[in-house]
């Protein structure tokens, strides 16, 4: 039996967050492990795990804050991954859920979410999930 389900990421899921993280960049996890445990330890964030039979294939974490256009705090997506194995499953847009979930019990404005403009296909699931179309991000490297 196929035991799927969503909950809030703990301090003990850091390394199968990382592993996870890592397949989501493609790359390593030595600095980006420690910015990991920062998000799980912040009150600031918020991560999500997706599990399959007990094992994690699936995240999102999100970030909240304040600013002086809006009355409440707003949310942003900062990532999204579910393992390809358990892709179109359900369990991303249930991760989002989640999300969305939390972000309203702390009164946010809005929840937004930043997809590079190759992915299209990621386009096409936050649609799907209720996102509309909004501006454009610009980015410089520090």
């Amino acid at each position: 039996m196929d035991a799927r389900r969503v909950r809030r990421a703990d301090a003990g899921d850091g390394p199968d967050l990382a592993r996870l993280l890592s397949a989501f960049l493609d790359a390593g996890t030595d600095e980006r492990g420690h910015s990991l445990d920062a998000v799980l330890a912040s009150a600031d964030h918020v991560v999500f795990v997706a599990v399959s039979d007990d094992e994690l294939v699936g995240f999102v974490t999100a970030s909240y804050r304040r600013v002086a256009r809006e009355p409440h705090p707003i949310c942003e997506i900062d990532e999204l991954y579910v393992s390809p194995h358990d892709r179109r499953g359900g369990l991303a847009s249930r991760l989002v859920d989640a999300v969305a979930e939390d972000a309203r019990s702390r009164r946010c404005a809005r929840l937004f979410v930043a997809s590079n403009n190759k992915r299209r296909d990621g386009h096409a699931f936050y649609a799907r999930v209720g996102f509309d179309p909004y501006g454009g991000h610009f980015r410089v490297k520090l």
